[in-house]
């Protein structure tokens, strides 16, 4: 998460992201990893500032029941709004998240009430799934 959060910018803050304490060799992977996410052209309009009015990393707001939780990334477009959430695990199969981007996707709907919420799954190993 951190490592994508630090690469949105344009240009990448490896200090930042050594502060992290991940070991340099590491850090070095997982910026090519990222890389290689950000590269692809189905998540170029939610990384590129050009392409959207608004983002914002690790957002978090207050459910319904009165829980702080955390948006990974949350882009809003002229008419849409989009939930991205990063996952490590392998994408065969969203069923266990589909609750978690639902509630998402209801609390984002009551804040931009004019405007579609969307919510995708980013996989680290490069595959972006519609929730």
């Amino acid at each position: 998460h951190a490592v994508l959060q630090h690469r949105t910018a344009a240009i990448p803050d490896m200090q930042a992201i050594a502060r992290l304490g991940i070991p340099a060799e590491e850090a070095q992977v997982l910026e090519k990893k990222a890389e290689a996410l950000l590269a692809l052209p189905e998540l170029a309009r939610f990384f590129d500032a050009a392409q959207y009015r608004h983002a914002a990393n690790e957002m978090p707001y207050v459910n319904a029941a009165g829980e702080i939780r955390r948006i990974d990334r949350l882009v809003e477009f002229d008419d849409e709004v989009w939930v991205l959430d990063y996952k490590l695990t392998e994408s065969a199969d969203v069923s266990p998240y589909r609750a978690q981007m639902e509630a998402y996707r209801q609390a984002m709907q009551a804040v931009y009430a004019r405007k579609t919420v969307r919510c995708a799954l980013v996989f680290a190993e490069g595959v972006v799934k519609e929730v």
